[in-house]
């Protein structure tokens, strides 16, 4: 039990200590970030989703994996507070370090990680990232997001084509799909599966419903098999990292640094 409030020195050294692998001088910029970020917590506590939101920016242009990121704020928490703690590990915490990361990682040139060269479209890891803005955004105005938005899932069979001839046919679907949704919603690509982003409304389903259809009139989807389906959002977003692993397999961007 801690009976005495940590100093801003005692919670920079001892995190820093514990971030450092075998005693490897830390890197600047993450330095830089992590003083910014205690002395924000310290001195400026409304300043902390900014400060977050700037140290996951600073990390994702240098190319740190947002699960780097993420373990390195876990390891935080034995060095601040117990209010400070639980403000780390709330949902919003959570989405503005995202948020402020996937902003950086763009800035960084790391758009390859971002936009699948076959059809063009968003990585699952930009999907991840636009839930947990809806999931910050839902919550804050006491909405769930399954009420307010839900899933399109498109799934597409190429277990017997040629992988040029399946990258073609992927590509066709991706753009009947885009087609379909052109209002700003969010679309990625997971391997043979589309997922669209969109609102919960009587225009998506019908939409859903046109675009199936299609899939079986047009020659160039037909062989694609294509099935449409509407997916419920999770109710809690301590549910959404298990979701979308049993969407697409893997969670997360796979990044080297």
């Amino acid at each position: 039990m801690r009976h005495t409030r940590p100093t801003p020195g005692y919670t920079l050294s001892g995190w820093l200590e514990r971030i450092s692998v075998d005693g490897e001088p830390i890197d600047q910029r993450l330095l830089e970030a992590a003083v910014d970020l205690v002395e924000t917590m310290c001195a400026r506590p409304k300043g902390l989703h900014a400060a977050l939101s700037r140290f996951g920016n600073t990390l994702g242009a240098d190319g740190w994996q947002i699960a780097q990121v993420s373990e390195w704020l876990h390891q935080l928490g034995p060095f601040v507070t117990r209010q400070q703690a639980k403000e780390l590990a709330h949902f919003s915490s959570h989405a503005a370090v995202a948020q402020g990361w996937a902003e950086g990682f763009v800035r960084g040139a790391h758009t390859g990680m971002c936009v699948d060269p076959t059809t063009g479209l968003n990585t699952v890891m930009v999907l991840q990232l636009r839930l947990l803005e809806v999931y910050q955004q839902c919550g804050s105005v006491g909405e769930l997001p399954s009420d307010l938005y839900t899933l399109v899932i498109v799934d597409i069979d190429t277990g017997r084509t040629a992988r040029l001839d399946a990258d073609l046919l992927t590509a066709c679907v991706a753009d009947m799909v885009i087609g379909a949704f052109h209002e700003g919603e969010t679309i990625a690509r997971a391997s043979d599966r589309i997922l669209v982003l969109a609102t919960n409304s009587v225009g998506t389903r019908e939409r859903a419903d046109i675009l199936a259809e299609q899939f079986g009139r047009s020659t160039s989807t037909r062989r694609a098999s294509a099935t449409v389906v509407l997916d419920r959002l999770p109710s809690r977003p301590e549910l959404l990292e298990r979701y979308v692993q049993d969407l697409v397999g893997v969670i997360g961007p796979r990044l080297s640094r």
